[in-house]
């Protein structure tokens, strides 16, 4: 028999409230039909060189790059801001 314990209970109900509250907190629904919440895992770290693709284009540029712009895009605007 498992502990019930407020965090328990709020997970098994159906209520929507407790699915945004929780969803705010870092849980996600697995199952949105069924109210069930589960813990969301941790996000995967950028990759390094796209970490410094974003460094170089800042220096080069003075502006930050654009969170949705891929390694082939920042190499591309990179080359721009190079002149070539």
């Amino acid at each position: 028999m498992t502990a019930s314990n407020y965090m328990n209970r709020a997970l098994r109900s159906r209520d929507p409230r407790y699915v945004l509250i929780l969803s705010k907190l870092g849980y996600v629904v697995a199952d949105s039909s069924a109210g069930t919440v589960v813990k969301n895992t941790p996000q995967k770290q950028p990759d390094s060189s796209l970490t410094e693709l974003r460094k170089q284009y800042h220096l080069l540029t003075g502006k930050n790059p654009a969170k949705s712009w891929n390694a082939e895009t920042l190499s591309a605007k990179i080359a721009d801001a190079m002149g070539g």
